[in-house]
């Protein structure tokens, strides 16, 4: 109950102006952080997301902070949207027909079509990395005050 007490408005300003804006890490770096969260926040790892992004940030040497907040775009609201989209994904790649709609994709056994969702998931991941850095990059470019030395 204390974290919902501590998750406002303010507070997501700082965490965004201490871990964002004002880090020392280029806007290249960032965003490179931001799309790295965004892979595993999409892909088919369930409950090691967050484990996994700071790993391969911290092998990458990116902002693992922002890394593991960032991979939490599968929020509850999403997560039907998400694994119906790896179905969907991981269909249309292997020519196979979708035979799962959004209002069944949590009901479904996923053991039917395991290797189509984690392909189509692992793709989505992709695009949603690619969609993440080049969206974070140019807002970085466009609104960070202060702008590291290398990029």
């Amino acid at each position: 109950m204390s974290f919902l007490k501590k998750l406002n408005w303010a507070n997501l300003k700082k965490f965004i102006s201490d871990n964002i804006t004002h880090s020392k890490d280029s806007n290249v770096k960032m965003a490179a952080s931001i799309g790295l969260g965004f892979f595993f926040g999409v892909s088919p790892f369930w409950g090691y997301h967050m484990i996994l992004a700071g790993v391969a940030a911290h092998f990458l040497k990116l902002n693992k902070i922002v890394a593991i907040a960032s991979s939490n775009i599968s929020l509850p609201p999403l997560i039907p949207f998400i694994v119906y989209g790896g179905f969907v994904m991981g269909n249309w790649i292997f020519n196979k027909p979708v035979t799962i709609t959004l209002k069944t994709v949590m009901d479904q056994p996923i053991g039917e079509s395991l290797i189509e969702y984690v392909v189509g998931s692992l793709t989505l991941g992709l695009i949603a990395a690619l969609l993440g850095f080049c969206f974070s990059y140019l807002l970085l470019k466009k609104f960070r005050k202060i702008q590291p030395e290398q990029e």
